[in-house]
């Protein structure tokens, strides 16, 4: 756990490999491996592993991590149906209602998207990724305009997300403000983790440079 929370990840793979030889409390270790695995972008690797956890014995947590892991490898059928089990077991995990939103958002579920978060924000009003989920879905259905403010509330909530000023800043600068953009992406660059926040670091430096070279043409 120690070195998960370093970001450690290939270290903790190798630790969860020693355990799984002595076969030390599988359910768990599979688990964390599987953590790990995502950590260094190994899905398919992580969904194995979620799976054995899973044989060990369902819990909502590793569902809805399993249903995470298939959303990033695009099976979001079978993310959904994890996440809809997930919810059964744990009908209070605001996690999980993220995580189904998402998915629903990403398959084009637009109104049972919207009914799962306005959900969620009535039930957990503090939490900021549902209004980054709010916002993508304000910006999937249009006009996207009413996404930044569902973005600076949940920059407000939790300040230290890459992607929420990614999203904003690229919104600000696609209606035409290119001063807030750079502002955005000036503070991702702060913040950002180069270990695990690269790409976005990448997109928010071109990002800057595109809002220079149309400064400059004023």
């Amino acid at each position: 756990t120690r070195l998960l929370q370093q970001k450690k990840y290939s270290e903790a793979v190798s630790v969860y490999n020693n355990l799984i030889q002595k076969r030390e409390d599988l359910q768990q270790v599979y688990y964390g491996r599987a953590s790990a695995y995502i950590g260094l972008r190994r899905i398919n690797e992580a969904i194995n592993d979620y799976s054995t956890s899973l044989s060990f014995g369902e819990t909502a947590q590793t569902l809805a991590s399993r249903c995470n892991a298939y959303r990033m490898y695009m099976e979001l059928d079978k993310a959904v149906q994890d996440c809809r089990a997930a919810a059964a077991l744990d009908p209070a995990s605001a996690d999980v209602q993220v995580a189904l939103s998402f998915i629903l958002l990403e398959k084009g579920d637009y109104d049972e998207s919207e009914t799962v978060v306005n959900t969620l924000i009535a039930g957990f009003p503090d939490n900021a990724m549902a209004y980054f989920v709010l916002a993508r879905l304000q910006m999937a259905k249009g006009p996207s305009e009413k996404a930044l403010d569902s973005l600076t509330k949940a920059i407000q909530l939790d300040p230290k997300q890459p992607q929420f000023y990614w999203e904003r800043g690229f919104l600000y600068y696609s209606n035409g403000m290119p001063a807030e953009a750079k502002a955005d992406m000036e503070t991702l660059l702060k913040i950002a983790d180069p270990a695990v926040d690269g790409e976005l670091m990448l997109q928010a430096g071109t990002l800057l440079r595109m809002v220079a070279g149309s400064q400059g043409d004023q």
